[in-house]
């Protein structure tokens, strides 16, 4: 597995999902997968499987003697900046969200990924992906910026989900 050493790393605010309903600072992207629910938050659960679909991670490692729940935490790996996360929902073929607790770049002051998958009428998935945030003061003048960069590589992992998904269900 992945081990990178890292020397510093950033507190954040773990925030909950209420906050995240509320908060209007947000990147969304819905898309429909070839595949049902279930299958789609296995794939989703599975930090082995996060790289084939999700090209800016390049892995993770859980941190907590209890994995796959509520409460379990995590770290992962991207190509510029590693993440610590702590789980805010695991209902299997229905939700996951995280909010991330440690940042080895002091962006943000909190962020919370909620994805919340449904079936469609033909037994597909509708993913519903949320990437909420709050940033930290420096960085709000430039809150274009991180729409524009982190916009595009969260519509890419989308667009790379769909394709895993696509090609693992063919």
């Amino acid at each position: 597995m992945l081990n990178k050493e890292i020397d510093m790393w950033f507190k954040m605010v773990s925030r909950d999902l209420n906050w995240a309903a509320k908060t209007d600072r947000k990147i969304t992207n819905t898309i429909t997968l070839p595949a049902s629910p279930q299958r789609v938050f296995s794939i989703l659960a599975d930090m082995e499987q996060t790289p084939l679909w999700f090209k800016e991670i390049e892995g993770g490692c859980w941190n907590s003697t209890q994995t796959h729940c509520v409460h379990a935490e995590r770290t992962v790996h991207l190509d510029i900046l590693s993440v610590r996360e702590i789980f805010l929902a695991w209902e299997e073929g229905r939700r996951f969200a995280f909010s991330i607790t440690e940042s080895t770049l002091p962006l943000a002051v909190s962020i919370v990924e909620d994805y919340r998958l449904s079936p469609d009428k033909n037994g597909h998935t509708c993913l519903e992906w949320d990437v909420v945030y709050q940033l930290r003061w420096f960085v709000v003048p430039f809150n274009f910026l991180v729409v524009l960069i982190f916009g595009r590589m969260f519509r890419r992992a989308a667009q790379g989900l769909v394709e895993y998904v696509s090609e693992k269900s063919s």
